[in-house]
């Protein structure tokens, strides 16, 4: 297995996991993931079993410097 920050590549991947993790009235939309992405490109993880995604991560984002904020765990 492998830890990776995550590409646009993988958004069809992380909206699918998403999706099957969350109510839909909960899960985030392949734009809000797509805006996160590229917001927070750094803060962004994916595990890979081989060639398959397993698993995303969104990390904190920084609203001020002392206070970070955690969002966006989904597992498979």
């Amino acid at each position: 297995m492998q830890i990776r920050t995550a590409t646009s590549a993988d958004l069809a991947a992380v909206v699918q996991i998403e999706a099957e993790c969350f109510p839909a009235a909960e899960a985030a939309t392949e734009l809000s993931l797509a805006r996160r992405l590229a917001l927070y490109p750094n803060h962004f993880w994916v595990l890979m079993d081989g060639k398959q995604l397993a698993q995303s991560l969104l990390g904190p984002k920084i609203l001020s410097q002392n206070r970070p904020s955690f969002s966006g765990f989904s597992v498979l």
